[in-house]
């Protein structure tokens, strides 16, 4: 472990009251990103500002998982490795706690801006006070990243397939997965009272509960996404199961269904986050329904769901509840992701099937009914499955950190360690 840093503009984000610009940007850059499917230098420039616009808002997962795709495919795209860096200092603040290799890798994205001959005057110059600030603060630390690098990539080689690919597609929970893979990324060791971070507060093994049902759902929905799209794992024995051929186009085999099930288990997943943020803050009825996109800001305002939106604004200062509430709104009926809450319903309450085409033939108009049959393409589902696994990976995380935040003693309060036994 490190000692904390303080930079006061590594990270700052507005409140849940006067979030409306930077949500506006955001999904201006979603929609960007929509209609440029390219992997060009146009594409890296819009994800780097979507991962930017996503920092801001506290979204710090989702933001180090932008910066790194568009690196995986261009290493030397300058902005990412800038502003990656700054995001690696924003994980401090969120997350109350820091490593040396955090700040290695932080480091390492100012060296490379700052001799980078296609960066701005003002950018090299931003990143070489960066740099240096960082070094002082490393001491000795500052010249081992090099030598350490060889021994952290063989040890992110010594995991398991399964590992390799929850690291590389961002569906992790391990915090120092975040910036990592090496050893200490190999469990998802996520929980509100981490190693050496004090916190203190009745509510604490009541959230830790809640994050237990959150890991052990995401762990299942992440291994039937792995078992459906990884011919090597299983058998899924198809040959036990007849089907009538209607000539419609649905594509039905275990490996669809896994599919159904783990994308259906992230939007629970996402409700149960909303349970814990009004648990954390005291701001439902014990008989309230609760919908991760719409309990905000309720239609029927009743008890203290009248007051709920009023009640979280006060605790704008905690950037990962407004990172949970820039996310909400992706999946409200306005977002740029409100087809995930689209599908669940039909998957749920009515009829989607998966099929290889967008619109088959249906030769026994077996798809016409009272209920609107809707057909998505397997490829589609399965892509939209893993960005949903990486949407609710994030929640996860926003979740966690909110939690920590409300529960970190006073500075004149002193708080105690929380150490919990692992099952």
């Amino acid at each position: 472990m490190c000692s904390p840093i303080c930079i006061p503009d590594a990270f700052t984000t507005p409140g849940l009251s006067d979030h409306e610009l930077l949500l506006a940007a955001k999904n201006h850059y979603w929609k960007a990103l929509k209609l440029h499917p390219d992997d060009d230098n146009f594409a890296h420039q819009l994800r780097t500002n979507l991962g930017t616009t996503l920092r801001k808002s506290g979204r710090i997962a989702e933001a180090l998982a932008a910066y790194d795709d568009v690196l995986a495919s261009d290493p030397s795209f300058t902005m990412a490795h800038f502003q990656r860096g700054f995001a690696l200092l924003a994980l401090e603040r969120l997350s109350g706690t820091v490593s040396t290799t955090q700040l290695q890798r932080a480091r390492t994205d100012y060296v490379f801006v700052a001799h980078a001959a296609d960066a701005a005057p003002g950018v090299r110059e931003s990143a070489e006070k960066m740099r240096k600030y960082l070094t002082k603060h490393l001491g000795n630390k500052a010249g081992s990243a090099a030598e350490q690098q060889d021994t952290l990539d063989e040890e992110a080689r010594q995991h398991s397939a399964y590992r390799q690919f929850t690291l590389l597609h961002h569906v992790g929970l391990a915090e120092h997965g975040l910036y990592c893979h090496c050893n200490g990324a190999r469990r998802d060791d996520l929980m509100v009272a981490a190693h050496r971070t004090p916190v203190t507060g009745d509510h604490i093994p009541r959230c830790e509960l809640i994050l237990n049902r959150l890991k052990a759902e995401f762990g299942t929905a992440r291994l039937l996404y792995y078992e459906a799209t990884h011919d090597h794992v299983w058998n899924p024995h198809d040959e036990e199961i007849t089907y009538a051929d209607l000539f419609e186009g649905e594509q039905l085999s275990m490996r669809t269904e896994l599919l159904r099930t783990s994308f259906r288990l992230c939007l629970g997943i996402l409700d149960k986050i909303a349970h814990g943020i009004c648990e954390l803050y005291d701001v439902a009825e014990h008989h309230e329904r609760l919908y991760f996109e719409s309990f905000w800001r309720p239609a029927a305002r009743k008890g203290k769901a009248s007051t709920r939106w009023d009640t979280l604004a006060t605790k704008s200062k905690n950037p990962s509840l407004v990172a949970l509430y820039s996310q909400a709104t992706d999946l409200a009926s306005a977002g740029e992701w409100a087809l995930f809450k689209a599908w669940r319903n039909d998957l749920e309450h009515r009829f989607l099937i998966l099929t290889r085409q967008p619109a088959p033939s249906d030769l026994l108009k077996a798809r016409e009914g009272t209920f609107a049959t809707r057909c998505v393409p397997v490829k589609e589902f399965t892509n939209r499955t893993l960005h949903l696994l990486q949407f609710t990976r994030s929640a996860i995380f926003n979740f966690t950190y909110c939690v920590r935040a409300e529960s970190r003693a006073d500075e004149d309060e002193p708080g105690f360690m929380m150490t919990l036994l692992h099952k």
